[in-house]
């Protein structure tokens, strides 16, 4: 498809419009099924393949992020409005409605700080599981407590899978909203074939 500007500031309006796409505080933002419906409705509008449209806002969130930058970077620097960067790039000012949900990415020294504290959160919630068997073994260290339980029960039991998912949402909390529909594209892949017993070290999930 030939992608005029027009278009483009159409395909642009109507993600707006579906915050469920890019607002992480939107009540279906984590559903993967809500999210195909958005790209479905808007797909139909615009009269294009649902992948098609994901590439060409991809593409677009790509050029706004890099026109951003160069804007922001000259606001820290203190250059005056007459110095300021013009902005001549088409869709720019399309693309305000990004500004509310806008979060600048964490240091990393902040995401070890996080990593950290999630850490210790999964092994306290082990502790006081081996805690639960017997008072003695309440004073057990941390390694001996993970032993007991893997031999205790299923590891859903210590709620490593849940552990995984709350790092996994995490880190999809810090992507840029294309990089965002991209993982979890792939992770729906991998789940997929997970669960058809197709996965193998050398699997291919692109």
């Amino acid at each position: 498809m030939d992608w005029t500007d027009d278009k483009s500031l159409q395909l642009i309006e109507l993600y707006s419009e579906r915050s469920v796409l890019w607002h992480a505080e939107h009540p279906h933002y984590k559903s993967h099924s809500k999210k195909n419906e958005a790209w479905c409705d808007i797909a139909a509008v615009i009269a294009v393949d649902a992948g098609e449209a994901k590439r060409k806002m991809a593409s677009l969130l790509a050029t706004y992020r890099k026109v951003r930058h160069k804007v922001l970077k000259l606001r820290e620097k203190g250059a005056g409005a007459d110095d300021l960067y013009e902005v001549t790039w088409f869709a720019f000012e399309s693309f305000s409605f990004l500004e509310q949900s806008y979060q600048p990415r964490p240091s990393r020294q902040l995401i070890k700080s996080e990593d950290d504290d999630k850490a210790l959160a999964v092994r306290a919630r082990r502790k006081r599981k081996c805690g639960s068997v017997s008072s003695e073994d309440s004073q057990a260290p941390a390694s001996d407590c993970t032993a007991q339980l893997s031999i205790a029960g299923p590891r859903s039991e210590c709620g490593e899978f849940e552990a995984v998912g709350i790092n996994v949402a995490a880190k999809l909390r810090r992507m840029d909203p294309e990089q965002q529909i991209h993982a979890e594209f792939l992770i729906s892949k991998v789940l997929k074939k997970g669960l058809l017993n197709q996965l193998t070290e050398h699997c291919d999930v692109g």
